[in-house]
């Protein structure tokens, strides 16, 4: 069965399907009290809001899979490059907004966008490109780390900027992945996994709020 070409687009099929339920899941357990105290009449105003951006989702789901690889390839750095100067957008007097002391948001009149959202997806489908392009050629350092650890750096650098550690982690965590199934350098790969924690601890630790939330 592991040698069946379909199997690991099977298994993330069934990660991403799972995990979605489950999201909607929790979202209903820890909302439906609030929701139906809140004046919405229905404990499921929530839900129902999460779920209408499920079915949206599996629609450009199943978009994207049709686009041909050739297509994100071309895409790869344009959407990078676009990823980075909207996250750095959030900065920028009367367009950024702050939410609870995070900024991570976009405002356009009534429209209001996350573009870490779109950052996440920029940043996976570039890791996916360069590695690809690298595949049994990071014999070296800097063939390893240039354009990786930079591009990593940057994107996580401007979220973290933000005060948003969480999706910060997000990323860190997506980028290892990344780099573990592109076939990263071992011995890199350990370093930059080590550097990425020793940089989690120092946000954390540096932060009395942030510290208050990981012992509470």
């Amino acid at each position: 069965l592991s040698a069946h070409p379909l199997t690991t687009y099977f298994l993330i099929l069934v990660c991403v399907v799972l995990l979605t339920g489950l999201g909607l899941v929790m979202v209903l357990s820890a909302s439906s009290i609030t929701s139906y105290d809140g004046g919405a009449g229905s404990s499921f105003a929530y839900f129902n809001k999460q779920a209408g951006f499920v079915g949206i989702g599996l629609v450009l789901l199943v978009t994207a899979s049709l686009v041909p690889l050739s297509l994100w390839k071309k895409l790869a750095w344009p959407a990078m490059g676009l990823g980075l100067v909207m996250q750095a957008a959030v900065f920028l007097p009367g367009l950024g907004k702050s939410t609870k002391g995070n900024a991570n948001w976009i405002q356009i009149g009534a429209f209001q966008l996350q573009p870490s959202e779109f950052l996440k997806v920029a940043l996976a489908v570039w890791l996916g490109c360069v590695l690809a392009n690298k595949f049994g050629k990071m014999t070296t350092f800097t063939h390893a780390m240039i354009p990786v650890v930079p591009g990593i750096a940057v994107a996580v650098g401007l979220v973290v900027a933000g005060n948003d550690l969480g999706t910060a982690l997000v990323l860190m965590a997506m980028a290892l992945a990344c780099l573990f199934v592109g076939a990263f350098p071992g011995k890199y790969f350990a370093l930059l996994a080590l550097g990425l924690a020793a940089l989690t601890a120092f946000f954390v630790f540096s932060s009395e709020n942030r510290l208050n939330r990981l012992t509470t």
